[in-house]
């Protein structure tokens, strides 16, 4: 699986949205809550980035050989199983919180818009993170962003 060219593409996505949301914060809540262009910026990217770690998860699953799963979510569960991941909650959060923009666009909160896009943000600037140990000991690469992917991942809606 080294080098992998689909996992890196997908990575290099969610780094490149990480990078642009980083020039519109820091906002405090209430100006983002009456920002409506900041939302619909935000909910975007939140959506791309966590459709990209699907793609990630569905890759990883294919890679071994393993047949697709039904839904996302059971992606998720598919990984936890093989030790990719500890503990799925948290994604298959992501994995509803990416179908609420999709499908419920209407009835989306922002309060937890902007919890997530500033948890994203805070992991971004950090210097360490579990995925960048998982990928280099499974497949030997890693981009800039692979640090913070996993701890943006496992804790994007848990607040």
């Amino acid at each position: 699986m080294a080098g992998n060219g689909v996992i890196v593409a997908k990575l290099a996505i969610i780094e490149e949205y990480l990078k642009k949301l980083q020039e519109y914060f820091p906002v405090s809540l209430e100006q983002f809550k009456t920002d409506w262009g900041l939302q619909k910026i935000v909910e975007r990217s939140l959506q791309v980035m966590i459709e990209s770690m699907i793609d990630i998860a569905e890759r990883i699953v294919a890679q071994q050989g393993i047949t697709p799963q039904k839904t996302a979510a059971d992606t998720v569960k598919k990984l936890n199983e093989m030790g990719v991941i500890q503990n799925c909650d948290a994604y298959i959060k992501m994995v509803r919180f990416r179908n609420l923009v999709v499908h419920q666009y209407a009835s989306i909160d922002m309060g937890m818009s902007y919890r997530a896009a500033m948890l994203i943000l805070k992991w971004y600037a950090s210097e360490t993170s579990l995925f960048t140990s998982m990928l280099l000991s499974m497949w030997g690469y890693c981009t800039p962003l692979c640090r913070i992917t996993l701890m943006i991942l496992k804790n994007l809606l848990t607040r």
